[in-house]
C-alpha cells in the first residue's frame, strides 16, 4: 500500500479489548475495523454515517468479509490502521485494511488483514443503489491500480476457466450422445440381421419339406 493510495489513522489498544492474556479479543478487531470505516466515509469521502443512514437514507452494510490474524496485539500499543480500496463499482467498493505495529519496518509488523466488500443500499428499500456520484470521485482517490488490475484478471480467468467448463460438458453430452445413438443403430441392425438370418432359416426349412413330400 503506499500512501497516496490508503486512508490512515491510528488506534490504541485499551483494557477493554483485550482477554485474560493481555492481547486484542479477536471480536474487537471488527469493531476498530467498522470505526476506521465510518471514520474514512467521514473524514476523506464527505459522508458521515449520521448523513447517510438519515437525510440519505441510505446504508453501506458488508456483503463479505475475510480476515487473517498475523501476529497478537497487546494492550496499550498504539495500531496504524490503512485502508486502500482494491475494487470499485457503481454500488460497491471492496476494501483491503491492514493493521500495523510500531516496528520501524511496518510491512513486517502486521497484526491483521481484512477484506471487506460494501454494498451502498437504499434502506427504505432494502436494495443496492448507486454511490452518490461525488463519493464515488472521492473513493477512487484510494484506488489501489494493481490490486484492482489482480481482482479483474482473476475475475475473467474465473470466467474463461466457467466457459471452458461448459464446453467440455457439452462435448461430453454430445459425444454420449452420439455413442448412444451408434450403439442403438448398431442394436438395431444386429436385431435385423437375425430376423433375417431366422426368416431364410424358415424359407430353407420349408423347401426342404417340400422337396421330400414330393419324393
Amino acid at each position: 500500500m503506499t500512501a497516496a493510495a490508503s486512508f490512515r489513522n491510528t488506534v490504541r489498544v485499551r483494557f477493554k479489548d483485550c482477554d485474560a492474556a493481555g492481547i486484542v479479543f479477536f471480536p474487537r478487531y471488527f469493531e476498530m475495523l467498522n470505526d476506521l470505516v465510518e471514520d474514512w466515509f467521514r473524514e476523506a469521502l464527505d459522508w458521515p454515517f449520521e448523513r447517510m443512514h438519515g437525510a440519505d437514507h441510505a446504508g453501506v452494510p458488508t456483503a463479505d468479509l475475510q480476515c487473517r490474524f498475523v501476529a497478537p496485539s497487546r494492550m496499550g500499543e498504539v495500531l496504524t490502521r490503512e485502508l486502500a480500496v482494491t475494487r470499485l463499482g457503481s454500488s460497491s467498493c471492496t476494501l483491503r485494511v491492514c493493521f500495523l505495529g510500531a516496528e520501524a519496518d511496518r510491512r513486517a509488523d502486521l497484526r491483521v488483514e481484512f477484506s471487506q466488500r460494501l454494498v451502498c443500499v437504499d434502506t427504505a428499500r432494502m436494495a443496492p443503489r448507486p454511490f452518490p456520484a461525488p463519493v464515488r470521485e472521492a473513493m477512487a482517490r484510494f484506488v489501489d491500480e494493481a490490486a484492482e488490475a489482480a481482482s479483474a484478471t482473476a475475475t475473467a480467468t474465473g470466467s474463461s476457466a466457467k466457459s471452458a467448463t461448459s464446453a467440455t460438458s457439452a462435448t461430453s453430452a454430445t459425444s454420449a450422445t452420439s455413442a448412444t445413438s451408434a450403439t442403438s443403430a448398431t442394436s438395431a441392425a444386429s436385431t435385423t440381421a437375425r430376423s433375417s438370418a431366422a426368416e431364410g432359416t424358415s424359407a430353407a426349412s420349408a423347401i426342404s419339406a417340400s422337396t421330400s413330400s414330393n419324393s
